[in-house]
């Protein structure tokens, strides 16, 4: 199994409730991976979509937060 499909697996496993939207970023050469799965109760947006990343690429995040 893919680190991408083990993430992907774990999404699945918390996602009791009806998830609107869930995310996965995996580099492997670095060995890391981010998931991330929410509902839409709050933030309608699609802009809220994560794991974000900022426009140069060199940043990738996660977050549990309303900002």
């Amino acid at each position: 199994m893919s680190d991408s499909a083990a993430l992907s697996n774990g999404l699945l496993a918390i996602s009791r409730g009806g998830p609107d939207d869930s995310g996965v970023f995996v580099d492997e050469q670095m060995c890391i991976g981010l998931a991330y799965v929410r509902l839409y109760i709050l933030n309608l947006s699609p802009l809220g979509h994560q794991p974000m990343m900022i426009s140069d690429g060199l940043v990738i995040f996660v977050f549990d937060a309303e900002i």
